[in-house]
């Protein structure tokens, strides 16, 4: 009598490589769902963190960050890593490298730049922040990233704001084109009104 065990030996071999290979798919899908989840985190703390150094710089010094005189809305970040000689100052704030161009923009070690503007809490067409002024209207700090990739924009939008679109809300977004996103994050009211 002639039993057949290998052909059973091959049939268990593939159901066992077909599970493992649907775990892995199972198992790949969810551990990138984690670094997703957690690059959305770390982006988000880290614009908070940033709304925070403005205001340890205001509550240090009595003042406002200065206005960069460059481009208009944004304000000279510069004096939260270099000592500008205020009274108070009682920094660094932030641990980034400031960028040399002298617009007021801070070096971001994953994404190009991180800077602050001001603008009033008007929905967005485009960037356009609406500069604030003496109408009474308030004046919100926006921490701003610049060049984000698509998925951690969307993300974002849905963990801050609830998915409400990224043209409103307390989290902002544009196409810089060329699938370079900046991510903007309202911090809070500006100090001096």
């Amino acid at each position: 009598m002639f039993k057949q065990k290998g052909a059973m030996f091959g049939l268990d071999a593939r159901i066992a490589l077909a599970i493992f290979g649907a775990l892995s798919v199972i198992s790949g899908a969810a551990l990138y769902s984690a670094i997703q989840e957690a690059k959305v985190t770390s982006l988000l703390t880290e614009m908070n963190e940033m709304g925070k150094a403005y205001y340890a710089y205001a509550l240090d010094t009595g003042q406002d960050l200065p206005m960069n005189s460059v481009p208009s809305k944004r304000f000279e970040g510069h004096n939260l890593v270099d000592d500008p000689n205020i009274a108070g100052w009682s920094g660094p704030y932030l641990s980034y490298e400031k960028e040399l161009l002298g617009q007021g923009r801070f070096l971001h070690p994953t994404y190009t730049y991180a800077e602050f503007r001001e603008a009033k809490n008007n929905d967005f067409t485009t960037n356009d922040f609406t500069h604030c002024n003496a109408s009474g209207d308030p004046c919100y700090v926006w921490a701003q990233i610049r060049d984000v990739p698509k998925t951690i924009i969307d993300a974002l939008d849905v963990k801050v704001d609830g998915g409400d679109g990224v043209l409103k809300g307390n989290f902002r977004s544009w196409d810089r084109g060329g699938g370079a996103y900046d991510a903007v994050l309202k911090v809070g009211l500006k100090i001096n009104q």
